[in-house]
């Protein structure tokens, strides 16, 4: 301001300027083009200093400042005299945060500083008084990333008519610090490419169209190794005009509303998307995971306003990733908060659905359609990691089948792996046929999986062709039971399959990535059960949705045909068929989401018969993918969350408001005690 001083000698012919402004000591001012000026609502405006508050391994720096105040003579910008009798004055300084809008801001009295003969006064403000005006309970209440610092001076010994002469900060200081967010999609939540040999080839979503004719690109061999790998090994986040995730602008949407004065383009939060390849086994991974991370902690460790830990958020599988991670070493020093969004901790019994029909539930719809078909999918899950990492753990606290006139087989492993059997044994499941081993050479490796469309047609007539066998069977030796038993060698001939069946074998349950799954689930449980994440795991979910919960089989009757052949064949077969070779029960028809078959029974010499089944689900609430026990088994303690508003399913769950609003709270340091609910995440329980 501008002021005439006319009771000091020396100065009764000047008029003098008190200036002031932030400076600063130790740490360098951010250059980010981003760090623009800004003003909340009613407040003036002024050049703003991004001041950095770096954290390392868990530990804040906090910056120095300094105020400089000088007194100028107001023309000419300068001071060409000095005033002795002022040397020592009293310069009193309050600080404020003017971050709230309307003006309305938080003071708080700093000690004095002294004016020297030049008239100019420096004040340091040291790095814990800086810690203390980012105190919310503080007389500033203000945080990191939410203040917005000035000060103004009072000079009592210069009496400007009658009142002490004053000034005002030039400039604001904003203290911010930049923190990464790392998002784990689901299973299909991640597009990729893979490598055809002589380059690359869109592969997730895009299976029509690349020349292989899709399924190939997707599926793997008997130890769960794809066929093909991922192309340069980083897919994309599958957003699909966001449909699928749109998190990059709800995290920023979140930003805004947080700290709507910030420019835009500004990010404290900003959102590292690891993808991953969903096809293979989820421990490797994990490994490759934690590699990146500890990539990412570098680069981050480099940048000067950044916190080099990190917050991991996973949808789904992505969240089963991310509780297994908690559990690999330096994952402590690398991880600050974890937050889980609608997760299956220990599956979803919608993944034996899948893997009998493709379909969820059995008589529903086809999980995937139209990218991937039902039958498809069927053909490849027998040997896809990602199923069985999927289904049920042994801690899912219920059982997951119910077959009908079975004995309850032992423990959640042996009843996933008999409700398969017991699929097979009723004519409702057919043997896959997987390959034995990736090929060695990315030629032979392409050839295999560019078949793997044909192969899968042809098995898909084979099963539905095997599943008259018990009419062949009781017709005995002759020209028809010959055609029969040939069918299945001739069209693999005429299909020009033989390179294919050459490399497969029969598969069911697949044993050996069973094991890998469920090794893998008890060392998640392990690293949730520890309770090092108790403060630092924060699970979000969703319900009322129907979920799959179990699958049934159940007997629908029978029908004894006697000695009568022609009878079991009929209404929906001819004895034309039989003599063909090609006579077979109806194929299975939906109603009501439940699938219905009708098996041919061979009891004995003189003796045959129709058993009707049906394969359905029960049903309970959850968020129509993972039921309400899963969401919340995150086996050890943690924080939940209330239902995310709005009831969304699986699917849109991590594109709600309301779950990146409270993420940031989290972040922030705001308590968020009013949203969490009273769950218990080691049972499973609301």
């Amino acid at each position: 301001m501008a002021i005439n001083v006319t009771d000091i000698r020396h100065l009764e012919r000047f008029k003098v300027l008190a200036t002031a402004r932030w400076a600063y000591v130790n740490v360098l001012p951010s250059n980010d083009p981003n760090a623009k000026p800004f003003t909340p609502l009613g407040t003036d405006s002024r050049p703003v200093m991004y001041m950095p508050v770096k954290r390392r391994s868990g530990s804040d720096t906090f910056p120095k400042l300094r105020i400089e105040i000088q007194l100028l003579e107001e023309f000419k910008k300068s001071l060409n005299f000095k005033v002795p009798s002022l040397a020592g004055a009293e310069v009193k300084i309050e600080i404020s945060n003017n971050w709230s809008p309307f003006g309305f801001s938080s003071r708080l009295e700093f000690p004095s500083g002294k004016l020297t003969a030049d008239l100019g006064c420096d004040v340091e403000v040291d790095a814990d008084t800086v810690k203390k005006f980012l105190d919310p309970s503080g007389p500033m209440r203000a945080r990191l990333n939410e203040n917005l610092l000035s000060f103004v001076i009072e000079i009592p010994a210069i009496q400007i008519d009658g009142k002490a002469m004053q000034g005002l900060a030039q400039n604001y200081v904003f203290l911010y610090r930049k923190k990464s967010i790392v998002f784990l999609p689901g299973v299909f939540g991640s597009q990729f490419e893979v490598s055809n040999g002589a380059g690359k080839v869109d592969a997730f979503p895009n299976l029509i169209g690349t020349g292989m004719m899709g399924v190939g690109i997707l599926e793997c061999d008997q130890n769960g190794e794809p066929l093909l790998e991922a192309f340069g090994g980083k897919p994309k986040l599958l957003r699909m005009f966001g449909s699928v995730y749109d998190t990059f602008t709800k995290l920023h949407d979140a930003r805004v509303r947080r700290m709507p004065s910030v420019p835009s383009d500004f990010l404290p939060y900003d959102l590292r998307l690891f993808a991953y390849d969903w096809r293979g086994d989820l421990t490797q991974q994990v490994k490759k995971m934690m590699t990146r991370l500890e990539e990412l902690r570098k680069s981050l460790q480099e940048q000067p306003d950044t916190d080099d830990q990190v917050a991991v958020a996973g949808h789904s599988t992505g969240g089963v990733l991310i509780r297994r991670m908690l559990g690999e070493s330096g994952a402590a020093a690398m991880i600050s908060h974890a937050f889980f969004l609608n997760v299956p901790f220990r599956g979803a019994p919608k993944a034996l659905s899948v893997f009998l029909t493709g379909c969820d539930p059995p008589g529903g719809k086809a999980m995937l359609n139209p990218i991937v078909g039902a039958n498809t999918l069927r053909n490849i899950a027998c040997c896809a990691p990602i199923v069985y990492h999927l289904a049920p753990s042994s801690k899912y606290p219920n059982p997951v089948s119910d077959v009908q006139g079975s004995p309850p087989p032992g423990g959640r492993e042996g009843e996933k792996k008999g409700l398969i059997q017991a699929a097979l044994d009723r004519g409702m499941y057919f043997m896959r046929y997987a390959p034995v081993s990736a090929p060695a050479s990315t030629a032979d490796r392409v050839t295999l999986a560019a078949g793997a469309d044909k192969w899968g047609s042809f098995i898909d007539d084979a099963s539905i062709h095997e599943s008259g066998r018990a009419a062949y069977q009781r017709m005995g030796p002759g020209p028809a039971s010959r055609k029969f038993s040939d069918w299945q060698s001739n069209e693999v001939t005429d299909r020009g399959l033989s390179g294919q069946r050459a490399q497969r074998s029969a598969v069911g349950w697949n044993d050996a990535l069973a094991r890998k799954a469920e090794q893998f689930h008890i060392e998640s449980e392990a690293a949730a059960a520890s309770g090092a994440w108790a403060d630092k795991a924060f699970i979000f979910y969703s319900k009322g949705h129907p979920t799959t919960t179990s699958v049934f089989i159940q007997a629908e009757g029978e029908t004894d045909c006697g000695d009568n052949i022609v009878a079991l064949i009929k209404p929906s077969n001819t004895t034309s068929d039989l003599y063909d070779g090609i006579a077979h029960p109806p194929e299975p028809s939906d109603r009501s989401e439940e699938r219905h078959f009708e098996q041919w029974i061979f009891e004995g010499p003189s003796h045959v018969a129709k058993r009707f089944w049906k394969l359905g689900a029960k049903r309970e609430d959850g968020d129509g993918t993972v039921p309400l026990r899963s969401l919340l088994g995150f086996g050890g303690p943690a924080k939940i969350f209330n239902p995310l508003p709005g009831s969304p399913e699986h699917v849109p769950a991590p594109n709600s408001d309301w779950l990146w609003d409270r993420v940031l709270e989290v972040l922030q340091g705001v308590n968020v005690q009013q949203h969490l609910s009273s769950g218990d995440p080691r049972e499973g329980k609301e």
